[in-house]
Formats: structure tokens, C-alpha cells, sequence
């Protein structure tokens, strides 16, 4: 599918974010593990495959038009074969998950998923006393992994994701013995990881950590009903950047911070560069502004590059974007089409590393490629309000794989 957005200026619009994806997967995964329900859940493509995941898993699910019943696995499915999709977590989270079983699984996923490497989670898989094979490609997915866990304790470093983490810590829920993971040093994305230790605590899985590492005493129950998603932060931040380079004013709903989200560091992001900005108990506000400063750290916050590289291409002056190793390892190399995406919009940009300077000043417009990465497509069609020529983008439908609403939040805009 290709799409056209053309420039607009001025405008003023509210918005409802869409529950958070990343929140929505892990909710399903503890209560696949647990039992429970997931109200407010996100229909995005990659969360649709976790539900697909569970089910394949063990576990039975049904599902309403803003709820998910899901009853708990009473024994990991074994000699399953888990197709994930686009979605790195799926595809994560059901490895971890298959550790719990004694027969080999086999995750595999669309020719993205496929270029995603999961070499971090051998020597992991290993330690902890499963074992895992490549079914093709080594280093890479489509993989065969199976358990059982019998070290209960190991160190980590350089991870290329955190999402298997996650996952293993998701799966420890079901072992009655301790659990500690040692962190030699900390992950640029450990926000991902407290995220998930966080919704644990919801069903009595009480996890102490500190620079050191993550520590788990044992098995611990708590009445639990379920979870009740909040809006998500990585999206709502689409809008927000539109906003700024339209001179435009936008009031975005359903976003409070009572359950941690790395990506809510937007709101701080923000300020830091003068940008005229209202938090409220449940929403943000962004007026007109005229933003500031010159360096934007995104190393903790890796899936707001795109976008931030947009917002600072309408800043009159270089800015500098710290980004982090795991925008090689997304759904595209972010580095490489962020940095496309900026220069086939006129817009000059280099990289530098890990990071990417951006000569900023306006965006003339264009044609965008979204490489099939859904933050690329939506970061083009922000790109595209602000622009003067307005932006194409190609393989634009992408975007339904983590926020399906939005091209219908997009013409609330340009109506």
C-alpha cells in the first residue's frame, strides 16, 4: 500500500492513544501462566500473534471486543510450531515459555522476524540448562528450543534485546525455586524489564533487583482478576512531534504514568526542548512551540528515534540523537532507514555511530520506503504534515502492526 500525506499547518485536534503494545504482550503472557483477563487490549498485528502464541502454547482464550478471558496453561505444549509474525516479542516471550517444556518448539516469523538475531539467548538457553538449534541461518530466527530450566542462576551482558529477559522472567513464575539474574552491566532498554517486574508484582511474583542483578526468592501466589491496559506512550509521541513541526496544538487522552513506561519519558524529552507542553492526570497537551536544544539521549527509549529524528528536522540548527545497538536489531536496521528517510525528504543527516546529526531547518517532502517497519511508516506520514511537498510513503500499511488506529487518528488531522 502507498500513501500520501500532505503538509498541514495550524491545526488543533484531540486524540485517544491506543492501549500500549508492549504492556498488551506482556499481560498476555503472565496471564497464559496465571489466569486472568486483558481489558483495554491492543489489536495491533503483533499482539493478535502473542494471542495466537498462548493458544499454540496450552492455553485457552476468548476474546471480546475489548476483553480477553485467558485461562493458564496447566502444561507448556511440547512439539509445537509458533509462527510470530513481525513481532520480536512473540517470538521471544514463546522461546522462554518453551524452556518450561521437555521437547523442542519451533519459533519462526516473517522474513523480518527471520533477519532478527537471537545468538544472545544460546548461550542464556544453555546456561539455565535447555538447549537451542537453529532451523536455518545460525545466530538468527526460525529457531527449536526446549527446557528444562535447572540453573536457576546466570550473568548476562551485551544483550541485543531485553525481550527475552522479559520472557524468562515471565516464565520463572511457574518454578518453585529462586531465580537470579545477574547483570554484569545494565541494558540501555532495562525500562522494558522493570515494566515487566512491575506487572510480576500484580500476581504475587515478588522480584528484588538493584545494579547487580534481579533476584527471585521463590513461587508466591495473590488473587489477580487481570490487567487493564493504559494508553501507550511510543504512539502518542507521533502525534505530539506532529503537533510541534505543524505550529499546531493537540491534546492527546488516556495516558497516565501509574504503570511504568519507558517510552513516558517523552514527557521529559520534551520539556528539555522547550517545548510548550500540559500534563494532566490522564492526558498531555501540546501548544504551539518554538523547540530548543541541541542533543536529544535516546539510548532507553530506542523505539522514539524515528520520530524524534523528524522533530529535530524541523529545528533550525544541528541536533545530535544518541541512539542505542538495538536499532540494528528492529524490524528494520532504524539507523540506516531513519537516516533514508531524513535525506530522501531533503532533509541533511549523517550518522555517527550509534548516533545520527540532523542539519535541520524544514523538510522539503518526497518518497519514503518504509522497509515494512511500522515506526518508519508512521514517522514518514508525520514527516509529511510538516513538510512543504507533502510525503509518499510505500509499504505505508506497516503500521497496522503496532498501532492499527493510526490512519484514523491521522485524518482527524487532515480532514
Amino acid at each position: 500500500m502507498e500513501y500520501f500525506v500532505e503538509p498541514v499547518r495550524n491545526f488543533s485536534s484531540e486524540i485517544t492513544a491506543p492501549p500500549s503494545k508492549y504492556i498488551t504482550h506482556r499481560a498476555i503472557f503472565i496471564a497464559s501462566l496465571k489466569g486472568g483477563s486483558v481489558l483495554n487490549y491492543s489489536k495491533s498485528l503483533d499482539c493478535i500473534s502473542s494471542i495466537k502464541a498462548i493458544e499454540k502454547l496450552g492455553s485457552k482464550v476468548k476474546m471480546k471486543e475489548n476483553l480477553i478471558e485467558i485461562e493458564s496453561i496447566e502444561e507448556i505444549n511440547e512439539g509445537t510450531s509458533i509462527d510470530a509474525g513481525n513481532s520480536g516479542t512473540t517470538a521471544r516471550f514463546s522461546a522462554a515459555l518453551s524452556l518450561l517444556g521437555n521437547e523442542f518448539n519451533e519459533i519462526t516469523g516473517d522474513e523480518s522476524l527471520r533477519n532478527r538475531p537471537m545468538d544472545d539467548a544460546e548461550s542464556i538457553t544453555n546456561y539455565v540448562g535447555g538447549k537451542l538449534e537453529y532451523v536455518g541461518k545460525k545466530g538468527y530466527f526460525p529457531i527449536k528450543i526446549k527446557g528444562p530450566i535447572r540453573n536457576f542462576q546466570f550473568k548476562v551482558n551485551n544483550l541485543k534485546s531485553t525481550q527475552f529477559i522479559s520472557g524468562l522472567l515471565i516464565t520463572s513464575s511457574r518454578l518453585q525455586k529462586g531465580f537470579n539474574l545477574l547483570l554484569e552491566r545494565q541494558p540501555d532498554s532495562m525500562g522494558y524489564i522493570i515494566t515487566t517486574i512491575q506487572m510480576l508484582k500484580k500476581i504475587g511474583i515478588n522480584y528484588y533487583f538493584n545494579n547487580d542483578g534481579i533476584y527471585y526468592s521463590g513461587k508466591s501466589d495473590l488473587a489477580f482478576d487481570g490487567f487493564n491496559i493504559p494508553g501507550d506512550f511510543s504512539s502518542a509521541a507521533f502525534f505530539l512531534v506532529a503537533a510541534i513541526i505543524t505550529n499546531s496544538t493537540i491534546k492527546i487522552t488516556n495516558l497516565n504514568l501509574e504503570l511504568f513506561q519507558p517510552d513516558s519519558k517523552i514527557i521529559d524529552i520534551l520539556k528539555n526542548l522547550c517545548v510548550n507542553l500540559k500534563v494532566y492526570n490522564d492526558s498531555i497537551e501540546v501548544r504551539p512551540s518554538k523547540p530548543c536544544g541541541e542533543v536529544i539521549d535516546l539510548r532507553s527509549t530506542p523505539d522514539l528515534f524515528p520520530i524524534m529524528a523528524v522533530l529535530a528536522a524541523s529545528m533550525d540548527k544541528n541536533v545530535k540523537l544518541i541512539g542505542s545497538e538495538s536499532l540494528a536489531y528492529k524490524e528494520s536496521n532504524r539507523l540506516l532507514t531513519t537516516l533514508e528517510l531524513l535525506r530522501n525528504l531533503g532533509v541533511k543527516a549523517e550518522l555517527n555511530g550509534n548516533s545520527l546529526i540532523v542539519s535541520g531547518g524544514f523538510i522539503r517532502g518526497g518518497h519514503v520506503d518504509s522497509h515494512g517497519d511500522h515506526r518508519i511508516a508512521m514517522a514518514a506520514a508525520i514527516a509529511g504534515l510538516g513538510s512543504i511537498e507533502g510525503v509518499s510513503i510505500e509499504n505505508f500499511d506497516s503500521y497496522k502492526i503496532s498501532y492499527p488506529e493510526f490512519l484514523d487518528h491521522l485524518k482527524v488531522i487532515v480532514r
